[in-house]
């Protein structure tokens, strides 16, 4: 008996020893199939000055973002769950991880700057945001220690960042710095709303000319009855500035009593923070379905009809979504829209759609 449980315990020994093995990350160049990159000869004009080499250093950014090498297992890339096509973002509650896990929250579109980023906010910076996921054990999984090792194995690497910094050597500096650049460059400013925008110069009380009677409607509704401007934005409607749109608050709208997830609150180990979430950038929002951090709403119809209805009174609450009743009591708000304001809000939040980032070459796939 002592030598069966002996013989058990090597046996049980050895396999834990192969299962860490596993676990190490051995450089091994694969960069989706070996394939090379397809790149003009001359890199696309992604700042017109190109101060610093930010043309060349954007390349690279690109390079990377779709490079599943990236990941533990080179599975699946940034651009994997950012998709461009959906500015950015994915059509699925929940994206899966390297070992095909499902996510824990909604991929949030990331074209569009912003001072807080990711569903809890807990990043203020691109350039600290990038390698976050690449490390994150549920998404890509990759040692950065060993990264630079492993994309030195793959050739073209080494004239890129020749090309990007004047030196072949392959950094972990240069792959944040590259990524956070591309990140930056998706900048959503060609859509319907922003080139009437730029046209009205800000004098656009009575709406926009190129505008449908049912877009004003919405655009009416967005600052005004339907309060939506109040996290979204923090300026009037003429005072915004086009960059505004990637400024959002960080709320809680009350979408149930208990959350599974408390978002900040469990960052910042608060309860007084419990529910709170960034109120995400608006650009492209017509694409980016499903919606909130857990993608509980699969249109924008479903969205509108929370707030028009549905908001919980949650003990953090934003105060923004709050209304005085007799006394100091409060409520939740209800905005009563009816169907057809309903339609014509959801017909404003469509002309955010910027069509051009989404078919842009400089930004597609180079794979």
């Amino acid at each position: 008996m002592n030598t069966f449980r002996i013989k058990s315990a090597i046996f049980l020994l050895i396999c834990l020893i192969f299962s860490c093995k596993k676990m190490e990350q051995t450089p091994e160049a694969v960069s989706v199939g070996n394939n090379s990159p397809k790149l003009p000869a001359k890199p696309y004009l992604y700042d017109t000055s190109n101060f610093n080499k930010t043309n060349e250093r954007v390349t690279l950014g690109r390079v990377l973002f779709y490079d599943k090498t990236l990941s533990f297992n080179n599975s699946i890339s940034c651009g994997s769950c950012h998709k461009q096509a959906l500015g950015f973002a994915d059509n699925v509650r929940f994206h899966k991880g390297v070992y095909g896990n499902d996510l824990k929250r909604n991929t949030l579109s990331i074209s569009g700057n912003s001072n807080q980023l990711f569903w809890d906010g807990r990043s203020t910076s691109l350039t600290d945001l990038v390698l976050r996921p690449l490390a994150n054990h549920d998404e890509m999984l990759q040692d950065l220690t060993t990264l630079p090792e492993k994309l030195k194995l793959i050739s073209y690497y080494k004239k890129y960042f020749f090309d990007a910094y004047g030196d072949s050597t392959i950094t972990l500096k240069g792959v944040q710095e590259s990524l956070a650049l591309f990140c930056e460059k998706l900048a959503p400013v060609s859509s319907k709303f922003d080139k009437e925008f730029l046209k009205a110069r800000g004098n656009i009380d009575k709406g926009f000319i190129g505008f449908t009677p049912e877009e004003n409607k919405g655009l009416a509704l967005f600052f005004g009855k339907a309060t939506c401007s109040n996290c979204h934005l923090s300026q009037t409607l003429n005072d915004i500035k086009l960059s505004d749109f990637y400024v959002p608050s960080v709320e809680n709208i009350g979408l149930e009593m208990e959350y599974r997830d408390n978002g900040m609150g469990d960052l910042k180990h608060n309860t007084a923070l419990n529910g709170i979430f960034k109120a995400p950038n608006l650009k492209n929002i017509a694409l980016t379905a499903p919606y909130m951090h857990d993608g509980r709403f699969q249109t924008l119809e479903e969205v509108i009809n929370h707030y028009n209805n549905n908001i919980v009174k949650h003990p953090n609450l934003s105060n923004r979504l709050l209304m005085n009743t007799t006394n100091t009591i409060t409520r939740p708000i209800r905005l009563n829209l009816n169907e057809q304001e309903v339609k014509a809000l959801v017909a404003f939040l469509k002309t955010l759609t910027d069509e051009q980032l989404t078919h842009d070459n400089k930004f597609s796939d180079p794979f």
